[in-house]
């Protein structure tokens, strides 16, 4: 993202530097979505919903006892919860050619799944870092660049 935020700056006057750059970023975000769906897709830790509890219990992310202790007791709930992650993840990139409503719909779930994260895992830029990316991930899906 730096390299292509640094191509924008050096040719400020280029509106083809200014598309590329705004194509850049937002596929790069969408990607990492499917990137992230494809290497827990093949792990059947994620599949069966176990895997949510060692990150939970992980000493580095540490984050809302109560949430992993809930998660804990309601096992058909995490692996629900983890079907519907995947679901987002595999869709997010639709958001690159969906435009209107489902854009922002899409848009939407990745806020509410980085807040549900941030709580979750207290994992400090998680957020900002996704959220930042969504303007462009907006423009380019109404836009139509990609259609």
């Amino acid at each position: 993202v730096g390299l292509a935020l640094l191509v924008r700056f050096m040719a400020p006057s280029s509106q083809s530097a200014c598309v590329a750059t705004i194509l850049f970023i937002a596929f790069n975000a969408a990607a990492s979505y499917a990137f992230s769906f494809f290497s827990k897709f093949k792990d059947p830790a994620w599949m069966d919903g176990s895997k949510v509890f060692g990150v939970l219990n992980n000493p580095f992310y540490r984050g809302c006892d109560s949430i992993t202790e809930w998660l804990f007791r309601h096992p058909k709930f995490c692996r629900a919860m983890t079907w519907q992650v995947l679901a987002f993840e595999l869709a997010f990139p639709l958001s690159l050619v969906a435009g209107g409503r489902a854009g922002l719909v899409l848009v939407s779930m990745g806020v509410l799944f980085h807040v549900c994260n941030r709580v979750a895992l207290k994992l400090p830029g998680f957020l900002m870092a996704y959220a930042t990316t969504y303007p462009a991930i907006l423009f380019v899906g109404q836009s139509g660049y990609l259609r």
